[in-house]
């Protein structure tokens, strides 16, 4: 598809956009240091669980501290 390689060569971005902003992860890490579990926040936040496990990832690759509180 020489239409995708030139677009791509442009700078320009492929396929759906993003939901995710700041907020959302933020609301995604305060939600799961409070225990909160993988499909509640993705229901919470309307994202999806695929996206919940990205976010803790990348929260993790910087170093924050991201430990689940586990006490009721």
């Amino acid at each position: 598809f020489p239409v995708t390689i030139r677009a791509k060569a442009q700078g320009k971005k492929m396929g759906r956009p993003t939901k995710m902003n700041d907020a959302l992860s933020s609301a995604v890490k305060l939600l799961y240091t409070k225990g909160a579990s993988v499909r509640t926040i993705a229901g919470t936040c309307g994202v999806g669980i695929g996206t919940v496990y990205k976010v803790i990832g990348e929260l993790r690759e910087v170093g924050q501290e991201l430990e689940p509180c586990l006490a009721s």
